[in-house]
């Protein structure tokens, strides 16, 4: 039924005039939600001429997705006023959302599929290296390093603030990571006192937080690595005075602990390493066996217990291929050289090391067991993932040894656009088809992937 109200003309004639409704905005857009998270909405109604109109019902019409709510409204707006209804977005699974709103009233025009829609995305924030060490910086003066922060979910990430204590700050401002984008957030430590700082770096964002550490002035006071080797007293330099002493040092045969592990010499032809009271500087001929030195009494075993360059002299020698070992030794195949405990192992279908396994270690045998050896065609006999005919994970890695990492993966360009489908490609097997592609009107194609076709 149609209303109109009554007005008097100069003339004293009565005109109709139509009561007519506007809503504003005409496309209701909640924009990006987290996981979790609700937006309001306004709709606002306008009285535009006419008298009073009633406001019988706003519904809901078709949803595509979830998470959208009206609330109940009946209500009269004057003429030449406004009225506001609120809608609500709080989506529970991620996508793009959309849904039509029908406004029934005793307006003359109809207002009915106005649109309202979203974005339900999870911000996820991830950051590296995880530790961040300043080395000794002098009091008054300053050192700057750098972190990178990633987004790694399909939404930015927002950072609220930085959380640091110590002598350190964070020297930008709290930013927005987008999806599948890095920033890096530059650090300074001015250091107060000389005393060494061990603190932990909190980025709180409207995801999970990101944890660091932050080290500086590891060792107290002045004159820090005195012998310019890379190392201070307190990060166990034994001695700094001797740039050739240190951690990781090569220990060489001259009564000095170079590496600084407590022992003098170790490794060294200088350094009893079997304990059997020679080394090798005294004539031990093999100091990693006890049983062997110059004053050991030879046994037929195979071996030069006695050091004099003669095996099992005096016992008989049954060593009939010359290859230095004995039977009783372990030597599997006495006429054959190239066998013996120890011997490299050849790619000839002989167990050269005598350890009962045929040609490991060569390119004819399947070190990790996935069926397949390097002689046939797998390129990483290290990993059982990886075979010629292996499907291909998203783990950075040539599973099916093709010369292609990922590929028919989310993380992989299958159609050469620039995009994955990780990096939001929503069809990649088309190359128009990508988040920074132009949108072309009337195909059908959803083309910048923002979840609409014009």
């Amino acid at each position: 039924m149609l209303l109109f109200a009554l007005a008097c003309t100069q003339d004293s004639q009565i005109t109709a005039i139509a009561k007519e409704l506007a809503v504003s905005p005409p496309v209701a857009d909640a924009g990006q939600v987290a996981l979790g998270d609700s937006v309001e909405l306004t709709l606002q109604l306008d009285n535009l001429q006419g008298g009073d109109i009633s406001i019988r019902n706003i519904t809901l019409t078709t949803v595509e997705g979830d998470g959208f709510d009206v609330d109940d409204w009946d209500e009269v707006i004057p003429a030449g006023g406004a009225g506001y209804a609120t809608l609500s977005y709080t989506p529970t699974d991620r996508g793009y959302h959309r849904a039509l709103i029908e406004i029934t009233s005793d307006a003359d025009n109809t207002l009915g599929d106005l649109q309202v829609r979203g974005f339900c995305g999870e911000p996820r924030l991830r950051g590296w290296p995880a530790s961040l060490d300043f080395g000794f910086v002098e009091v008054g003066e300053t050192a700057e390093a750098e972190l990178t922060l990633s987004g790694a979910g399909d939404m930015p990430t927002t950072v609220r603030d930085w959380l640091v204590e110590g002598d350190f700050e964070v020297l930008d401002d709290p930013l927005q990571v987008p999806q599948g984008e890095q920033r890096l957030i530059t650090l300074r430590f001015s250091p107060q006192t000389d005393a060494a700082q061990d603190v932990e770096l909190i980025v709180a964002s409207d995801a999970d937080d990101v944890e660091f550490v932050l080290r500086g002035n590891s060792c107290t006071g002045p004159g820090q690595d005195l012998d310019g080797d890379g190392y201070t007293i307190c990060g166990g330099d034994c001695d700094d005075d001797d740039d050739d002493a240190h951690p990781g040092a090569v220990e060489t045969a001259d009564g000095t602990d170079e590496d600084c592990d407590g022992v003098v010499d170790n490794g060294t032809s200088a350094y009893d390493d079997d304990g059997d009271g020679e080394s090798e500087d005294d004539g031990d001929c093999n100091d990693g066996d006890p049983e062997v030195f110059s004053a050991q009494e030879e046994t037929r075993n195979g071996i030069d217990d006695d050091c004099d360059g003669v095996i099992d002299d005096g016992v008989g020698n049954l060593d009939t291929d010359g290859d230095g070992y004995l039977e009783e030794a372990g030597d599997c195949d006495n006429d054959d050289p190239t066998v013996y405990p120890g011997a490299p192992e050849l790619e000839d279908g002989i167990d050269n090391d005598c350890d009962g396994v045929v040609d490991e270690g060569t390119a004819a045998y399947d070190d990790d067991g996935d069926g397949e050896t390097e002689n046939d065609g797998d390129c990483d006999d290290t990993d059982a993932t990886v075979y010629s005919t292996a499907t291909e994970l998203q783990d950075h890695l040539d599973n099916n040894c093709d010369g292609r990492v990922d590929e028919g993966t989310n993380r992989y360009d299958d159609d050469g656009d620039g995009f994955t489908e990780q990096g939001g490609d929503c069809d990649d097997a088309d190359s128009s088809v990508h988040p920074a592609a132009v949108e072309v009107e009337g195909d059908g194609t959803d083309n910048d992937c923002d979840g609409t076709a014009e």
